[in-house]
């Protein structure tokens, strides 16, 4: 990671994106630009960040180990999106890590210094609200797909979700986790 010291540069992410609209107060003195290289971590699992980052350029993904050391794939982002909001805006420590999968910008807020600016900010909590929302709906979707659809549904969805170039690396011990399903009922339905 690394602060990019770039006026020019932050002024335009911050009129390209919809950063300052989700803001009740200018943010803008206390926003920062970083710049990750692809393979770089944003996020790590377990370590509690120094920053909330909005990802305003480049692409990212979202996964976790599993009790067995093996990666778990949630998804990635290529758009805006504020990255890590529960876990770093109450000081907890994330459950899952966000990786740069190509060279990616950020804006950013030093939580040791302007989390209480945060917290009392009452549009931007709105905002964090909302995320929030919608990803319980996404995961009551993904609950209520898995519930009722067959294996071979859920691993072809996993596989496409997770896959880069056209190629799927996760391990069958990781997608039979991720899929709900044995690692049995996961090789049959790649067989079948």
């Amino acid at each position: 990671m690394k602060e990019k010291s770039d006026a020019k540069l932050l002024k335009y992410y911050l009129d390209k994106s919809d950063f300052v609209s989700h803001f009740d107060r200018n943010i803008s003195s206390i926003t920062k630009l970083f710049y990750f290289k692809e393979g770089e971590y944003l996020i790590t699992e377990g370590q509690v960040p120094e920053n909330l980052y909005f990802m305003v350029d480049g692409e990212c993904r979202f996964f976790s180990l599993s009790s067995s050391g093996s990666l778990v794939a949630y998804g990635g982002s290529k758009k805006y999106r504020l990255l890590g909001e529960v876990a770093s805006l109450w000081d907890l420590e994330p459950t899952s890590s966000v990786q740069a999968v190509k060279d990616t910008y950020c804006l950013g807020i030093n939580l040791n210094k302007y989390r209480e600016v945060l917290l009392d900010d009452n549009k931007f909590l709105r905002f964090v609200g909302q995320i929030l929302a919608t990803s319980i709906t996404r995961l009551d979707d993904i609950i209520t797909a898995h519930t009722i659809s067959k294996v071979k549904n859920r691993l072809a969805a996993f596989i496409l979700q997770n896959e880069t170039k056209d190629i799927f690396q996760v391990t069958i011990i990781t997608t039979s986790e991720a899929v709900g399903a044995s690692y049995r009922q996961v090789q049959r339905a790649i067989t079948s």
